[in-house]
């Protein structure tokens, strides 16, 4: 099977799985999440040795996302598994299983989990090959946004400890926070042209997020001297950061007044 299409019916597979699962809690999907972690270890191990077939991915779907810190890591060493091994196709009990197209999807599946889990276990994979696995933590954050705040992602994921990582989340918080102003003005002229007022562009979103994700890092406003070490702040461009402060300090005030309304 094309890898992309492959990837493409893991992912549809998982969401129509989701919303069955809520609408009959009795699927075999949602009693794996409920089975003891043996038999979840024998469910996982057993699609993977059988090179992640999509029939057998909306069995453990549910648990990829409930139970992350179980599956994930597992996903993570059959990938190295199969990159280490000098026969690939004897990582599988179906010998026709296309071994890259399987650490592809993989590695997807981590990913595209979302939280902080899946950005450990791609940190692992970039230490066998950075270069293919690198562009996955943007992926990683991405994903974070269906079901957390990604720059609480972001900032645990400074705690993994690797620089390559380090660098990468970095970026990825300053392609968030940029407001690119052609773009700006193209979609102002757009909202004008039908009498709508323009919707503030993404960046303002992520950045009350970050005030948010901040806000847990500190206690409360952070000190001149936490904003200067803060761990996004310090991988900004200098300029960015600058013009940035005044405007997050506000920002973060204002989570503090509504948690303070709650």
């Amino acid at each position: 099977m094309n890898g992309i299409v492959f990837l493409i019916v893991f992912a549809s597979s998982v969401g129509l799985q989701f919303v069955r699962a809520q609408a009959t809690p009795d699927t075999p999907a949602w009693r794996l999440v409920r089975a003891s972690e043996d038999e979840q270890i024998r469910a996982v191990n057993s699609v993977l040795d059988q090179g992640m077939r999509p029939d057998l991915l909306p069995g453990i779907s549910l648990l990829i996302f409930n139970k992350s810190s179980l599956v994930l890591p597992m996903f993570e060493k059959k990938i190295e598994e199969v990159l280490k091994s000098t026969c690939s196709p004897n990582c599988f009990s179906d010998k026709s299983v296309n071994s890259q197209r399987f650490v592809d999807a993989a590695a997807w599946v981590i990913a595209d989990t979302g939280d902080d889990q899946a950005l450990k276990e791609v940190a692992k994979l970039m230490d066998v090959d950075e270069k293919r696995f690198g562009n996955l933590v943007g992926v990683v954050l991405d994903r974070s946004t269906r079901n957390h705040n990604p720059f609480v992602v972001a900032y645990h994921g400074f705690a993994i400890g690797r620089p390559a990582v380090d660098r990468r989340v970095g970026a990825w918080a300053e392609s968030k926070l940029i407001t690119d102003p052609a773009e700006r003005a193209r979609e102002e002229a757009a909202a004008r042209k039908f009498g709508a007022k323009p919707a503030p562009p993404p960046s303002d979103k992520m950045k009350r997020a970050w005030a948010e994700a901040m806000l847990d890092q500190y206690g409360y406003l952070p000190t001149e001297a936490q904003w200067a070490r803060d761990p996004i702040v310090s991988r900004l461009s200098p300029s960015f950061a600058a013009s940035l402060h005044n405007e997050m300090m506000q920002l973060v005030l204002e989570a503090i007044e509504r948690r303070g309304r709650k």
